[in-house]
């Protein structure tokens, strides 16, 4: 899976269509915008978001706030956006996203990065998608020239 930063925006893999999230949101609309978990505790800040082939938000990478913090990406499932305010808030507790797979924001999410994202939050019980929005299986990618 790509991701959709100021250098390129390509998009790919995962179908779960995120309702709360604008269609065709770009890293420069939600930029720096600070993300707080469910009891509203501060969590970081948004460095990339990668599409699905739809051309949706599928993950989020969040670099946390801590010292060397780094940018955990999870599934963009439930995140509700507030573009006033420049905050986006997840469902997911802050303590399961600090412990969250890592990967730079310039990086693609691969099927087994992808893979690695889901089973870690599948584990966890945490960012689940809504049953509705399950897809049973995946098309496969489709490779930018």
């Amino acid at each position: 899976m790509a991701n959709r930063n100021r250098e390129n925006q390509p998009s790919t893999a995962a179908n779960q269509p995120v309702p709360d999230m604008p269609a065709r949101v770009s890293i420069d609309q939600v930029a720096r915008y600070e993300v707080y978990d469910a009891q509203n505790e501060h969590i970081g800040s948004t460095t990339a978001i990668w599409m699905d082939r739809n051309d949706q938000p599928a993950f989020i990478g969040i670099k946390t706030s801590r010292l060397f913090g780094k940018t955990h990406v999870i599934p963009a499932w439930g995140a509700e956006v507030n573009h006033q305010a420049r905050r986006i808030r997840i469902p997911c507790p802050r303590a399961v996203v600090d412990d969250a797979p890592s990967f730079s924001p310039d990086e693609e999410l691969n099927d087994e990065k992808e893979r690695q994202v889901l089973d870690y939050f599948q584990a966890k019980g945490a960012c689940q998608p809504r049953a509705e929005a399950v897809a049973t299986e995946r098309e496969p990618r489709r490779e930018a020239a």
